[in-house]
């Protein structure tokens, strides 16, 4: 009642569209949320995630939409609504994703695989060629594979920094969707993942991995 109460203050919000919620499978007690915004189709390009820790994924258009929402009256309560139901009070990370409809179609999926890359060396950051090679060494790997299940896969940079087993920094996020969990562990499946995280994996020192089932809360009126 708390989630569907801030969803539909937020639903409210010029650009929203969608809003998801899941658990995640490797960890049940660990729930998920996420809200997506749209704006004019100019400025897409500068799509803008806040991710909260146990977690809630709000699409922005940008960091100043974002800071614009944080100023409303509505903003308070629904930071007050959704702190009781994580039970760490949520913390909040915001992260670009690259391609952007290929993000959705990750979120879209029955399931979202989500992996946190952490690095070291340049204060703990990736490097800035990471979310481009992602695009353009990764993506072809899925496009030539085509492996049985694959939905979609996106890239970003969070712009904050965390930290996970004695490295910090600002961490890269991987999404890839597929619309089943056993059937992505397939041979083809494993081979491109081999692939793949050895090149997302070749400047990484740690990487931590979770599945969420995404299931659609709220959506606009009219929305696609």
């Amino acid at each position: 009642v708390a989630l569907d109460k801030c969803f539909n203050i937020v639903g409210k919000q010029s650009g929203f569209r969608d809003s998801y919620l899941g658990n995640q499978l490797n960890n049940l007690n660990m729930l998920e949320a996420m809200i997506i915004t749209t704006f004019p189709s100019s400025r897409r390009a500068n799509r803008y995630f806040s991710i909260w820790e146990e977690l809630t994924v709000i699409d922005w258009d940008s960091i100043e939409d974002h800071e614009e929402w944080k100023t409303k009256p509505d903003c308070g309560p629904v930071n007050e609504g959704l702190a009781p139901v994580f039970a760490s009070g949520g913390a909040m990370y915001h992260a670009n994703f690259e391609p952007y409809g290929d993000s959705i179609a990750a979120f879209d999926a029955p399931f979202t695989q989500i992996f946190r890359f952490y690095f070291d060396g340049r204060n703990g950051e990736p490097p800035t060629t990471y979310v481009s090679d992602f695009v353009t060494k990764v993506l072809p790997v899925y496009e030539r594979e085509k492996p049985s299940g694959f939905k979609g896969a996106a890239g970003g940079i969070m712009y904050e920094e965390l930290e996970y087993e004695g490295v910090k920094g600002k961490a890269a996020v991987i999404l890839i969707g597929w619309d089943d969990r056993e059937r992505h562990k397939g041979l083809k499946a494993r081979s491109v993942f081999d692939e793949v995280m050895g090149l997302m994996w070749s400047t990484a020192m740690k990487v931590e991995m979770h599945y969420v089932p995404f299931q659609m809360r709220h959506r606009k009126e009219g929305g696609e």
